[in-house]
């Protein structure tokens, strides 16, 4: 039975900055914006829970994961 092989480096995710709308419509640019923010936070705290670092190029957010259980730790018994 084939095995996926463990990962030793660390990933970083670089979150992009994209425009879902045309910012000249004021009211439905608010209302996507704050989706797409409230969205983008759901992601940030799922990659800090995975243990995973991230960049926000939008805002230069960065995050240091830390590794709180046994997932991801080299040394894991």
């Amino acid at each position: 039975m084939a095995t996926t092989p463990i990962q030793l480096h660390p990933q970083t995710v670089y979150l992009p900055y994209v425009s879902a709308v045309d910012p000249s419509d004021g009211e439905f640019h608010q209302m996507i914006s704050s989706i797409e923010q409230r969205l983008l936070d759901r992601v940030k705290e799922a990659l800090d829970e995975a243990g995973v670092a991230w960049i926000d190029v939008r805002t230069r957010e960065t995050n240091q994961p830390t590794t709180t259980s046994g997932e991801g730790c080299d040394d894991a018994q």
